[in-house]
């Protein structure tokens, strides 16, 4: 099945540039080391976190008695699920997690676990407090940097714009990032890029659409400007076709849930409604993919590059030029189907709409001009906008490399 397993692509260890020659793509170094084993000393702060979780919820449920604030109310039962499960797999005070740690069981599912300890149903990291983000920082330096580096990736994008309360993972991701051999490559722990719906088995599927009508069904985009003399925004409620938590009864159900992605019908100048839209679906469909296999799925961080985003500092943004070119070109060179795409202005039903300018700029990281980009070169030299027809050929007569 397509969506649980992860390696194909940095496996791949060669493409084909324009002038025929087969350009290596180096192999994914993996720095190997052995986890240590922790004391007391590094866990302590494992039972004041739930004890903080329990007090929470104690706040929560005087909140929910009191109707002082419904959105406590959605919080609670998800709230206390989290703390009972890290009760019933710790102990009340965090007590067996030290066996935990040192037995190797919560490795797969580290911030599950971590989560759970905090009392917090999702992964949301600016919601754990500064102190005890300190006390996870300290455990994971204590890792081989595969593993740490794949504990990162499970939480974090490497997003150039500065969070503002997570400094200590994000100082942490750029270490990563910057230390001598790093490779996008990976940061995309998480489940196989898509080529087609058909790859996933029923059930799996089913459930892909069952997550994903939850998720995508919360989002509201908004009409930035819709004219000159209505400078408000104008809310427009995007639909799946499906309720919040519906199972679709069949794998017929299940794809047009996910194959039919709305668009928005008013568009504010430049597409901005487009963009906002069709990146709430896929940063939708991409968390439902976290649910199936933790991590960041494969080709996302080229999605988050090369989409068109709205205005503003909401979205996560990968901008392959403040790496090191080492560290983004072999990545880059496993994607060349997604910029393919981009180029021409395509996508697949689960992709953002992506910016072919963006796109070609990205070739530029790379070697040699790809052969399998040229047909998208010479579609955009022909049919594009007078920008893209003057970038796609300037790089159709370099043939750089």
């Amino acid at each position: 099945m397509g969506v649980t397993s992860n390696g194909c692509f940095s496996d791949l260890t060669h493409y084909t540039a324009i002038d025929g020659q087969k350009v290596p793509i180096p192999p994914l170094e993996r720095t190997g080391g052995s986890v240590p084993m922790f004391t007391e000393g590094d866990v302590g702060w494992v039972g004041e976190a739930m004890r903080r979780a329990r007090a929470r919820l104690t706040a929560y449920r005087a909140d929910v008695a009191a109707g002082a604030n419904p959105v406590f109310a959605a919080r609670l039962a998800p709230a206390e699920a989290a703390t009972e499960e890290a009760q019933a797999r710790f102990g009340r005070d965090g007590e067996g997690f030290l066996d935990a740690l040192n037995a190797g069981e919560i490795w797969d599912d580290f911030w599950r676990a971590m989560f759970c300890v905090f009392g917090l149903p999702a992964q949301r990291p600016t919601r754990i407090e500064g102190d005890i983000q300190d006390h996870i920082i300290a455990l994971l330096r204590k890792l081989p940097s595969d593993l740490r580096q794949h504990m990162l990736a499970q939480a974090f994008f490497p997003a150039m714009r500065k969070p503002r309360r997570w400094e200590g993972f994000h100082a942490m991701v750029i270490e990563e990032l910057e230390r001598p051999g790093a490779d996008l490559r990976a940061w995309e722990v998480g489940a196989d890029k898509l080529f087609s719906l058909d790859d996933i088995a029923d059930e799996t599927l089913m459930e892909i659409a069952r997550s994903f009508g939850a998720r995508s069904s919360q989002f509201t985009a908004f009409v930035a400007h819709a004219a000159d003399d209505d400078p408000g925004k104008a809310p427009l409620r995007l639909n799946t076709g499906s309720a919040p938590g519906d199972r679709p009864a069949d794998r017929a159900e299940a794809l047009a849930v996910l194959e039919d992605f709305p668009v928005a019908a008013t568009y504010g100048p430049g597409g901005m409604v487009r963009s906002e839209a069709n990146l709430h679906l896929t940063q939708a469909f991409h968390a439902t993919m976290r649910d199936i296999r933790p991590g960041i799925p494969q080709g996302h961080l080229m999605h988050l590059a090369l989409s068109a985003k709205p205005a503003g500092p909401a979205w996560p943004r990968v901008d392959f030029a403040a790496f090191p070119r080492e560290v983004v070109w072999p990545y880059i060179a496993t994607h060349l189907d997604i910029l393919a795409r981009a180029i021409r202005g395509e996508r697949l039903p689960w992709e953002p709409f992506m910016e072919p300018l963006k796109a070609m700029t990205t070739l530029g990281f790379l070697p040699k001009l790809p052969a399998r980009v040229v047909p998208a070169l010479e579609h955009a030299a022909c049919a594009g906008t007078e920008a893209q027809k003057k970038a796609a050929a300037a790089l159709l007569n370099s043939g750089y490399g």
